[in-house]
């Protein structure tokens, strides 16, 4: 573990982010994105946040295409026969990456702020 970086693995259970990764509350998602981006000494805002669908995007000035979309699943209605087996794999009212693009632009010029 380098100094002055987060442990993913031993904080949040993985490394990485994968497509359908799964996050309990969209606060445990934000919070991991933001350990995994300081651990690249990058940053990220969030221009899209709604009740089901958010979106983190690279901070740089110039056009940077680094970007996660996160989707809540939505709650199976009381009655309802059908099955969704398309995101099956996320529990009901759980946050999950639905697309992803994590390589940053060559000028990307975002860097982690500096501590207030």
């Amino acid at each position: 573990m380098e100094r002055g970086r987060a442990n993913l693995l031993a904080k949040y259970g993985r490394q990485t982010i994968e497509r359908h990764d799964v996050f309990s509350t969209a606060k445990d998602a934000k919070d991991f994105l933001k350990a995994y981006a300081f651990n690249q000494n990058k940053s990220f805002h969030q221009p899209v946040s709604s009740d089901h669908k958010k979106v983190a995007e690279c901070t740089s000035e110039s056009a940077c295409v680094w970007h996660v979309t996160l989707t809540k699943k939505a709650e199976s209605k009381a009655g309802s026969k059908r099955k969704n087996a398309k995101n099956s794999f996320c529990p009901e009212k759980a946050w999950f990456v639905s697309a992803m693009f994590l390589g940053h632009s060559p000028g990307c010029d975002c860097r982690v702020p500096p501590p207030a």
